[in-house]
């Protein structure tokens, strides 16, 4: 399951936080790539689910970003800070081997990163409690949740929606969060991707004025292209 988009930049010259949200299957190929997208683009977060890693740290990441995953055992979510502007800060309470909370402050934008993997083999009401968390504790500060969720919805530019699909959707509404695809503008050049990425707003956070934008897909490990969903930009 997996998407190859192409996307244009509009306005890549406003201040702003640049986020890639990636799926990388554990690919070393897959992480090469992702690389060569992060220095042509100048991005600032990578949400990264399912990263290569050997005995549980994550590998093919340069050694200048700082790579902030949780737990012992073998890490299926991760958050990647690579501008060196970015004050950034792992948030242990609310991470674990598939959920990474990061506090981000770039200038006086503050954020809470999440990356999460949702295991298709489990009831999606248990990650959905992990997002709860998330959310309860980091109250009137701006969230930011980018996630491989394995569930189908139209509400994320897929063409049906399944049973977690509805029940992610329904969490979504009734957390006062919103999905961040819902205005992106993409061109799907592959399948469904599966990614669903949603905010809330905080005090100091809002999209799209906090963001130039927000790229979301599934990179091939066999791609050289860039490959993203979407392309979230400022007016």
């Amino acid at each position: 399951m997996g998407t190859n988009t192409t996307t244009k930049t509009t306005d890549a010259q406003q201040a702003g936080i640049k986020c890639i949200q990636v799926n990388l299957q554990h690919s070393r190929a897959a992480t090469a790539n992702l690389m060569k997208a992060v220095a042509e683009d100048e991005t600032d977060i990578i949400f990264i689910q399912e990263p290569n890693t050997i005995q549980g740290k994550v590998i093919g990441i340069s050694t200048k970003y700082r790579i902030f995953t949780s737990g012992k055992e073998r890490c299926r979510a991760a958050v990647v800070a690579t501008n060196n502007q970015i004050d950034a800060m792992l948030m242990h309470q609310l991470s674990d081997a598939d959920t990474v909370a990061v506090e981000i402050i770039k200038g006086n934008t503050k954020i809470i990163a999440v990356s999460i993997y949702f295991d298709r083999g489990n009831q999606i009401e248990h990650d959905l409690i992990k997002m709860e968390s998330v959310l309860h504790h980091t109250k009137n500060t701006g969230v930011l949740i980018a996630s491989d969720c394995n569930a189908r919805s139209t509400l994320w530019h897929d063409k049906l929606t399944n049973k977690r699909g509805r029940i992610l959707e329904e969490f979504i509404t009734s957390n006062q969060t919103r999905s961040l695809l819902e205005d992106i503008k993409t061109k799907q050049l592959g399948p469904y991707t599966g990614s669903c990425c949603c905010f809330r707003p905080g005090n100091r956070f809002s999209v799209p004025a906090a963001m130039t934008h927000f790229h979301s897909g599934f990179l091939r490990s066999n791609s050289s292209s860039r490959l993203v969903m979407g392309e979230r930009g400022r007016s």
